[in-house]
């Protein structure tokens, strides 16, 4: 898949798994709501103000292509579906850890390493950075 491509799946998987209603507005896909893995926020927590995931397709393709082989490592399949799962899990623990810490934040940037923070502008700000 391209940069395109993998974006257009990103939203679908968004869509279908997360918040039917998600937006992309300026940048940053705008979540009502996201249903975290563990016990520790209840299924379907509806965010307000809603969270704002700022990735383009040009930076997913990036962090898609440079995690593909761990991606393939841990989820198996092709690489194009198994760097979305790991974005994905990825993307939940950082919120998980991130709301735990501070509900308040709600930015999550994809560069230059995957962070919830208060203010996209000011990206030195994680909890913790995500290591790829």
């Amino acid at each position: 898949m391209d940069d395109e491509e993998l974006f257009a799946e990103l939203t679908r998987r968004l869509r279908e798994h997360v918040d039917p209603d998600v937006r992309y507005v300026e940048g940053a896909f705008v979540l009502h709501r996201w249903d975290f893995a563990t016990d520790q926020f209840p299924d379907g927590t509806v965010l307000d103000p809603p969270l704002r995931f700022h990735v383009t397709p040009r930076q997913l393709g990036a962090v898609c292509r440079d995690t593909a082989s761990d991606a393939v490592s841990a989820f198996g399949g092709q690489a194009e579906q198994a760097v979305l799962n790991l974005l994905l899990a990825h993307l939940d623990e950082t919120l998980e850890v991130g709301f735990d810490r501070a509900p308040g934040r709600r930015h999550v940037l994809i560069e230059p390493y995957l962070a919830f923070v208060d203010d996209p502008a000011v990206p030195d700000q994680p909890l913790p950075p995500f290591a790829w």
